[in-house]
């Protein structure tokens, strides 16, 4: 039976993840903050080394997500925890290594960036993602596997309450103001939880190494996806379209070619049928 251990285990991508797993018969230790500080750079190294003793896989999870805080103090927090994750590998290495990355590494990346697009995060949750991706690489590529997942855009699955498509869901269900700046047509792509861990699954059992864009190849520009949920609803919403520009409004998404090649066998699904089955849920 793999041991598994899941650091996030308790957090939404994190909380589905420990699901597919146990649900394929492995053992699986899901760790949230309640379960280990990894603040505590005293003691928790030494914690979780204990935990990772005989793990086939370690998947992380964790971090201050860019929708929880985006600035320096969250940034420097979060490298304080990775800097607990990389100590307590130092004193037990598991066999496998997959880093839970992000979109943001890639900064305004464009429609359906590949891998070998630049890195050039353009927030401070993209530099400490670009930055943990390298230092988990440059330490520990050498004596086991690393896999570095990018995504963005994660819905649908078990607890999901703060994905866009879950919020702009809940606000036309419920008659809420929906504003959309630059019109709405800013595009980007959407990952169901689902497709993010069968591909966890697949690419530790072929211990696969490197880095992957986990994405459906799919993107849609932000007011094309309120009128679809609309049409799932059967209920308009109650939609204002500015002119204006924020800092978001800029095209990102992913290309899946790699992970297509490389995973002939996972099934991925298109991005409406995802959405059919989140907001239904919903």
């Amino acid at each position: 039976m793999k041991k598994l251990v899941v650091l996030g285990g308790t957090g939404y991508i994190g909380k589905n993840v420990v699901n597919t797993f146990s649900n394929n018969g492995c053992k699986v230790y899901s760790l949230g903050s309640k379960h280990i500080d990894l603040n505590d750079l005293l003691h928790s190294p030494t914690k979780l080394a204990r935990l990772l003793k005989g793990a086939d896989s370690l998947i992380i999870c964790s971090a201050i997500t860019r929708t929880t805080a985006n600035d320096s103090n969250s940034c420097f927090t979060n490298i304080n925890q990775l800097n607990t994750i990389m100590q307590a590998c130092e004193l037990e290495l598991p066999k496998h290594i997959v880093y839970c990355s992000a979109a943001d590494v890639y900064g305004h990346g464009g429609s359906l960036i590949t891998e070998d697009a630049p890195i050039s995060p353009m927030n401070e949750y993209g530099a400490f993602k670009a930055f943990s991706e390298k230092m988990l690489q440059l330490n520990f590529s050498e004596r086991c596997t690393v896999s570095i997942l990018r995504f963005s855009g994660v819905f649908g699955g078990d607890s999901d309450q703060t994905s866009l498509i879950n919020r702009l869901t809940q606000s036309i269900q419920m008659g809420k103001e929906i504003t959309l700046s630059n019109n709405g047509l800013s595009k980007r792509d959407y990952l169901p939880v689902s497709l993010l861990c069968d591909a966890i699954v697949e690419i530790i059992n072929l211990k696969y190494a490197g880095i992957f864009n986990v994405s459906t190849g799919q993107e849609k520009n932000i007011v094309d996806t309120v009128k679809f949920i609309e049409q799932l609803i059967g209920k308009k919403a109650n939609l204002i379209l500015t002119d204006n520009f924020s800092e978001r409004d800029f095209n990102l998404s992913l290309s899946n070619t790699k992970l297509h090649l490389m995973l002939p066998q996972l099934s991925i699904p298109s991005l409406n049928s995802a959405l059919k089955v989140a907001v239904k849920r919903s």
